[in-house]
């Protein structure tokens, strides 16, 4: 959804009588940059891994998530320049994993992220 030239990330779910859509970025400020990857759990929660854009201008990778209260949020990678080509996966045990570029002065660098937990863990 853009409004005032800031993009917003939406879950649109289709009912009866047509269309119904909700925010699903962690703040009405967030600018979604793109690069999106979703995946279903094994209990049919969805969850999306975006490149979003932060307040202080930087981009970094985030984690949105629905549950029956309403999508949750929460960094993956909150280094700056984060999520470059983002793709979630959820493995046989029901961990996730993303997989990304995090962008340097001259390169970038693959990386690799999985949920152990509640916390988020990066490699390269």
């Amino acid at each position: 959804e853009n409004d005032s030239g800031t993009v917003h990330l939406r879950h649109a779910v289709r009912e009866p009588d047509g269309w119904r859509t909700e925010a699903a970025g962690r703040h009405p400020l967030d600018d979604v940059v793109g690069f999106l990857g979703m995946a279903f759990d094994r209990f049919g929660r969805l969850h999306i891994a975006y490149h979003g854009r932060e307040a202080a201008g930087f981009s970094i990778l985030e984690h949105a998530f629905l549950m029956p209260g309403g999508w949750m949020n929460e960094a993956i990678d909150p280094a700056e320049n984060s999520g470059f080509g983002a793709s979630l996966a959820i493995d046989g045990s029901g961990a996730l994993h993303a997989l990304y570029l995090r962008s340097g002065p001259t390169t970038n660098e693959p990386r690799h992220a999985f949920l152990t937990g509640s916390a988020w863990n990066a490699e390269t």
